[in-house]
């Protein structure tokens, strides 16, 4: 074409680059997990935290009374929940006196039905994403 300028490669390659940089900066990154002390879901992170750490006693009570055979499988459920607590922002178990549930079956299955109804009522989709997560890993533990 006469009189249109031709742009290099590289003019090409840079223009596109500062395109792909202004868009990003425009749009913040989300964060990855959910902030568990604010928002409108820290009281449903709460309780959740506060469920785990209810398990975590639960399962240190049965390992400790276990039998040699089923302790291993007790202590990798436990570790899960231990991350599951950690993944709510909770560092240490401390779960209110006497909460220690025998029955960890039943246990287990009432905190998952409690973050599934957490899950549903979360305003944060990532908090939804993340109590969901945990309900499901519940709903599949072997105990």
């Amino acid at each position: 074409m006469p009189g249109a300028t031709q742009l290099s490669r590289r003019a090409i390659l840079v223009g596109a680059a500062l395109g792909l940089a202004g868009c990003r900066s425009r749009h913040p990154a989300a964060p990855a997990s959910p902030s568990p002390s604010a928002g409108p879901d820290a009281a449903a992170l709460a309780a959740a935290r506060e469920s785990e750490a209810t398990l975590l006693a639960s399962y240190d009570a049965a390992i400790g009374h276990a039998h040699p055979a089923r302790r291993a499988g007790l202590v990798a459920v436990r570790a899960q929940h231990q991350a599951h607590l950690a993944a709510l922002g909770g560092g240490r178990s401390t779960p209110p006196a006497g909460t220690v549930e025998p029955d960890l079956a039943a246990a287990t299955r009432a905190s998952a039905a409690g973050l599934r109804a957490a899950a549903i009522a979360a305003r944060s989709g990532s908090t939804a994403a993340l109590l969901a997560s945990i309900a499901a890993a519940h709903q599949a533990d072997p105990t």
